[in-house]
């Protein structure tokens, strides 16, 4: 049986203005590959029958024993501030939040828990009726901040020592500009430019399950043209 409680404050100063206030909580269960179930992997079945206890066994297989296998749920944490506002065709919305992420599961040699994640952020999130029903703008944005304590044992000698994980900021922002009926037919068409990535941010971002990190894409600008028929 897991306990898993949520709790929300809503409440509305202004007839355009909304907080919020939320509590949440969830736990994620290891697999069976990533838990006691698996009776081959882990150094807590070092010598049992059908295991690999070093590295000149017959398997080649060096990171079955390296950490044992994840013994506790992975449980997350989040206390989130949210702000609403309503007002001349537009709507603001503001989300401040801080979570915790204990005993991460994830593959570390074998499947363990590898260690906690903490962090906070800003999301902005904005749209606007600049001309009602014909020209409308959004403008999203966030950014966060993470940290990482590991707890699993770094493999010694391997090629991912100390350089597995990868933790760093984030900043984002994207813009969509829409605009309605640009034709006056029975057939209406929308026209839609998206900016994707406007800050061009290309900070390295960890990959789950790799010994690396990647490079997001660069700028991207899409051009959409939807057709519609009025009335349905």
């Amino acid at each position: 049986m897991t306990f898993t409680p949520r709790l929300a404050v809503i409440y509305s100063p202004l007839g355009t203005w909304v907080t919020k206030a939320l509590f949440n909580t969830a736990i994620r269960m290891p697999s069976p590959w990533a838990s006691p179930q698996n009776n081959l992997w882990g150094t807590q079945n070092s010598g049992t029958v059908g295991s690999f206890t070093s590295a000149t066994d017959t398997s080649g297989q060096w990171w079955f024993y390296c950490n044992t296998i994840a013994t506790k749920p992975e449980k997350l944490y989040a206390l989130e501030w949210q702000n609403i506002i309503n007002a001349l065709h537009s709507r603001i919305m503001i989300n401040t939040y801080y979570q915790i992420l204990k005993d991460y599961i994830t593959f570390y040699y074998p499947f363990t828990n590898v260690g906690d994640f903490t962090g906070y952020g800003v999301e902005f999130d904005a749209q606007s009726m600049l001309i009602p029903n014909l020209l409308k703008m959004r403008l999203t944005g966030s950014f966060q901040k993470a940290f990482f304590h590991q707890t699993a044992q770094v493999p010694a000698g391997s090629n991912y020592a100390g350089a597995y994980y990868f933790v760093d900021n984030a900043v984002s922002v994207d813009l969509s500009v829409l605009y309605e009926n640009v034709m006056v037919t029975p057939v209406g068409i929308d026209a839609r430019m998206s900016i994707k990535n406007a800050l061009n941010t290309t900070d390295l971002i960890g990959a789950q399950y790799q010994p690396f990190s990647y490079k997001p894409r660069g700028i991207t600008v899409e051009f959409a043209l939807t057709a519609h028929i009025k009335g349905f």
